[in-house]
């Protein structure tokens, strides 16, 4: 949950959660190289004490802790697909029922969500934040074209949702997915590349590219916003940190309003580093990355405005496609 009303309660819950993961993994005997990874998170953590408030350091440890202790307990275990398929097939209903009957079948959660932004967007899913369901029906539908014909109606379903970036993302993915089965090139350099390659090509035609959203109003502003700060030095100099930043200090300094809009960051590279710091950043992707073949270049795309990544749901449900889909199958749409 992300941008809710339920505050306290859901940071008690959060934490009670942690600690529930912490025994788990400690009667199953957890390896070295995870211990120093969650030695370092709680570390560098506490370090955010020294200039950010409680609540800040708090969130901090709930960004990063939780999805690498889920990431850890499920990584060697079995784990059943049946939750996540009745998760998105909901999701999949409530966006029809919402296009053919104008119906939002999760309205009753809207009094829970504390983004007007969220709210004003329409139908937002079972999260109540709909980057959050686009990266999640995203990342399973990854999964489900491993071993289905979609028929094109993945991409349908993120285009009527409208977060640009996933449905982009998530081409490109497919299509990489697609190519490097035939060439058996799929590996995590080749995914790397690409994304250079295409923040190149952004980088080149950057001021055509804000001329040419900047004429479609408030709906697309988010992509000129996102380039500006995405080519901005100021922005990543101050995300450069080993430890985490000063997250008040940089709201204030960077709040400002866009087309009537309150806007601070929008890069998820920046949220990331600015809240944990590059040690915390790196030690999480050396632990992940060699489970996230299908979707690594998804999630280089995606960062670059919101992104889910390291969250608990969407963590468990790559590595619930890595063993469900990860081995027999090839990309048949």
């Amino acid at each position: 949950l992300a941008a809710t009303t339920l505050n306290g309660v859901q940071m008690v819950l959060e934490l009670m959660i942690i600690a529930f993961l912490l025994i788990l993994i400690v009667e199953s005997r957890v390896k070295k190289k995870d211990a120093i990874v969650i030695f370092i998170i709680v570390v560098c953590c506490l370090l955010s004490l020294y200039n950010n408030p409680v609540s800040a350091a708090l969130l901090s440890v709930k960004l990063y802790l939780t999805p690498v202790l889920i990431f850890i307990y499920f990584k060697d275990r079995s784990i059943s697909f049946s939750l996540l398929n009745l998760v998105f097939f909901l999701n999949v209903l409530g966006l029809f029922i919402y296009v053919l009957f104008n119906v939002n079948i999760f309205g009753f959660l809207d009094g829970f969500i504390a983004n007007d932004r969220i709210l004003d967007h329409g139908f937002s899913g079972l999260f109540l934040n709909y980057h959050f369901t686009a990266d999640f029906m995203a990342i399973m539908m990854i999964g489900y074209s491993r071993k289905y014909r979609l028929y094109f109606l993945d991409y349908i379903y993120l285009f009527i949702l409208f977060v640009p970036t996933a449905l982009l993302s998530y081409f490109v993915q497919k299509q990489f997915l697609r190519i490097t089965r035939k060439r058996k090139a799929l590996n995590y350099v080749n995914q790397v590349y690409v994304f250079i390659l295409i923040v190149f090509v952004l980088f080149v035609f950057n001021e055509a590219i804000l001329n040419i959203f900047g004429v479609y109003g408030k709906k697309l502003m988010s992509v000129t916003i996102i380039l500006d700060q995405f080519f901005n030095k100021e922005f990543w100099l101050e995300a450069a940190n080993l430890f985490p930043n000063d997250i008040v200090k940089h709201y204030n300094e960077h709040f400002t309003y866009y087309r009537g809009v309150p806007v601070v960051n929008e890069i998820g590279y920046i949220t990331i580093t600015m809240q944990g710091g590059l040690i915390i950043v790196i030690s999480i992707i050396s632990l992940v990355y060699r489970d996230m073949k299908y979707f690594l270049l998804y999630f280089l795309l995606t960062m670059i405005h919101y992104s889910y990544f390291l969250t608990p749901l969407i963590i468990y449900s790559c590595l619930a496609i890595n063993f469900n889909f990860g081995k027999d199958h090839n990309i048949v749409s």
